[in-house]
């Protein structure tokens, strides 16, 4: 399983904390809610709501799989 991290890069307190974080193990993927339209789709919030807190959604593995090959099939 992994887990996605929807924060705000542009946040200096914000990427200071995430910078720290990145340096552990993990399996986490940090996205840059800057990138909006990606990070809406992704959470169903809108700008306001990203930038109050992080959001996070967490992907199985499996179902990712299972999605690539409906896709291509």
């Amino acid at each position: 399983m992994e887990t996605k991290v929807f924060y705000n890069k542009s946040c200096s307190i914000c990427s200071f904390e995430i910078n720290h974080y990145k340096k552990t193990k993990n399996n986490i993927e940090w996205v840059d809610i800057n990138n909006v339209n990606e990070s809406k789709l992704e959470t169903n919030k809108n700008a306001k709501e990203l930038l109050r807190r992080l959001h996070t959604k967490k992907i199985i593995k499996f179902f990712q799989e299972l999605m690539l090959l409906l896709k291509c099939g």
